[in-house]
């Protein structure tokens, strides 16, 4: 739980820094050719990551994760006035390494929570890492301004070093521990190809991606023009953000745990595409800067909180081989290379009315895929 909070207490920190400076470098309309190149880089280091853990084992993985995070966030602070392609790299590897750290400590998650134990668990898990993204988001909310974007990066090496002491902790605690997805992306597509509830599983995290990269695309087109201040803007994404985490923290503890207890857990995946499709048609008849940044603020709402605990209890009926393979090539490369899918439409149908009756189409289509695709079994209606 305290690993989880320190990763997420620093990316709250991280993520609006980079989406405020980037911005300002490059403008919106960049954005799509970012997480198109995103794809390349993203397979070697998951290949990388995969090879490594397995050579090297748990703790140095994580320790070198992180010190090459102090290491690109530190050089960042100093140098992204003076070196023009920093800010575009940042932008990627703060997006990746996120994704590696998670991967990380979930791998030793599924490997230590019995099932039985699971479905209330994971629940309080995200959400002491709910009060981390809280607690990390008031630092850019309200120091940007003060301090500037940039120097604010220099608070990420502490969190570093506490999510390091915390995950040897951990192991040592768990005892020894040896990841068995030696086989890596590979051995995972297979288990994929062979299984439809993951081919299910794969499905939904693109759905949810792609959506979530369109409206956020959708965002900071407007919001680079309501608010062109970089240190301003970077105030206002930090309290988005804060407001943003509030809200999955409630879901995580309490508010997922109802959905699925009242309405179960297939119906609970339906709630997702039908509740943010709702939000992409009232864009389209009342496209608003306040509507859009709702829209925006629950995509990454429920992306955090109700669509990532779903998620996860949809793997624990399954195999212990497709827990580590299946998951690290589902929730790192595929969780982050959708986003060249929505790049495509991106690229397409760059801004304007098509673009949000596209969002609403994909909305459609994620609710049939859930409709027709998830038959996992229903989770008993008790804690116990």
């Amino acid at each position: 739980m305290f690993c989880g909070f320190f990763i997420t207490a620093e990316y709250a920190v991280v993520k609006p820094i980079c989406h405020s400076i980037f911005l300002s470098h490059y403008g919106a309309k960049l954005f799509p050719l970012l997480w198109l190149v995103a794809i390349p880089i993203n397979f070697l280091l998951v290949s990388v990551y995969n090879r490594v853990v397995f050579t090297f084992g748990c703790f140095r993985t994580l320790l070198f994760s992180t010190l090459l995070s102090v290491i690109i966030f530190t050089l960042s602070s100093f140098y992204l006035h003076k070196i023009s392609w920093l800010p575009f790299l940042l932008y990627i590897f703060k997006d990746i390494y996120i994704m590696l750290l998670f991967q990380q400590l979930w791998s030793l998650i599924h490997s230590t929570i019995p099932q039985a134990r699971a479905k209330y668990l994971y629940g309080i898990i995200y959400g002491i890492g709910g009060i981390g993204a809280i607690f990390g988001s008031l630092i850019p909310g309200f120091f940007s301004v003060r301090f500037g974007s940039q120097a604010l990066l220099l608070v990420t090496p502490v969190f570093a070093l506490f999510l390091t002491i915390c995950y040897w902790f951990t192991l040592r605690m768990r005892g020894n521990f040896t990841p068995e997805h030696k086989d890596g992306g590979k051995g995972g597509l297979g288990l994929i190809k062979r299984s439809k509830i993951l081919q299910t599983i794969l499905l939904l995290v693109v759905f949810m991606q792609v959506s979530a990269t369109v409206l956020e695309f959708q965002f900071h087109q407007v919001l680079q023009v309501e608010l062109p201040v970089q240190d301003i803007r970077t105030a206002f994404l930090g309290k988005l953000f804060s407001l943003v985490h509030a809200i999955n923290t409630f879901l995580q503890f309490a508010g997922t745990y109802l959905i699925v207890h009242y309405i179960g857990l297939q119906r609970a995946h339906l709630l997702i595409p039908l509740f943010l499709g709702a939000g992409a048609v009232g864009y389209v008849f009342v496209p608003s800067f306040a509507l859009l940044s709702y829209n925006y603020g629950m995509v990454k709402s429920f992306d955090y909180s109700l669509f990532s605990i779903l998620k996860e209890m949809l793997y624990i009926p399954l195999k212990v081989e497709e827990k580590f393979k299946a998951k690290a090539f589902i929730d790192v490369f595929a969780y982050r290379s959708s986003k060249a899918f929505a790049s495509l439409i991106l690229l397409l149908i760059p801004s304007g009315m098509l673009l949000s009756c596209s969002l609403v189409g994909i909305f459609l289509f994620w609710f049939l895929v859930v409709a027709r695709g998830l038959t996992t079994p229903e989770p008993a209606p008790t804690l116990g």
